[in-house]
């Protein structure tokens, strides 16, 4: 295979937890092979593409449809935590859904296994997604994860992003400072609230996916 170191180094991260994950919200990989100097990856079959097309197909998502799409992203996201791999490019083109509603989430390509340290900072991954610490080029952990969650959750409530810019320091300034409810009637709703935690700009005030996971009313609703 003619593939270049980045990209190699890419491939294997996907496929080293495509392969060895065991959680029924993060995409499996079932078998590889090369095929005409083309390698060939067999995962879940998903009948209904990415979640980005289904925000864009469906004008009203129920409440009850959104959290529990969000629960689903959280509990998959939370296993690769705790399997210390952070997966930095979380958006709503990175989750796949079925027509029943099961949710994988996919593209391993730029996770990072962090190791001792659990600290890292490359600044990688869809700038409208980053949290404010990668924007500022600080060290980060998982609660990059945490962010991009509550990204996807923004855009499944309000189909739209919740941080913009005319340009890429726009953007930066905003996510670094701007409250993305500006502009949105606030309804004061358990999911606005869950947002405000999930958009913490400091990192260690950010919800802590262990701890909402456990709460018995999620429990129940997964």
């Amino acid at each position: 295979l003619n593939i270049d170191r980045y990209n190699k180094i890419s491939i294997l991260n996907e496929i080293k937890i495509l392969v060895t994950n065991n959680n029924e919200f993060l995409l499996k990989c079932y078998d590889l092979f090369i095929h005409k100097n083309d390698l060939c990856i067999i995962t879940d079959f998903i009948d209904n593409g990415d979640l980005d097309n289904f925000i864009k197909k469906n004008k009203s998502i129920s409440k009850d449809d959104i959290y529990k799409i969000f629960l689903k992203i959280c509990v998959g996201i939370n296993s690769l935590h705790h399997n210390d791999i952070v997966h930095r490019d979380l958006k709503p083109a990175n989750i796949l859904i079925t027509k029943n509603g099961d949710v994988k989430v996919c593209d391993f390509g730029i996770c990072k296994y962090l190791g001792f340290s659990k600290l890292t900072n490359t600044m990688i991954g869809t700038p409208y997604f980053m949290s404010p610490e990668q924007m500022n080029q600080k060290f980060y952990d998982y609660k990059i994860d945490v962010w991009g969650i509550g990204c996807i959750l923004f855009e499944l409530l309000y189909k739209k992003h919740p941080f913009n810019g005319r340009d890429m320091n726009d953007l930066k300034r905003n996510i670094r400072n701007r409250d993305p409810f500006v502009g949105i009637v606030s309804n004061n709703t358990p999911l606005e609230r869950l947002l405000r935690d999930l958009f913490e700009k400091n990192r260690h005030r950010r919800l802590d996916l262990d701890g909402f996971l456990n709460n018995n009313d999620n429990k129940k609703m997964l």
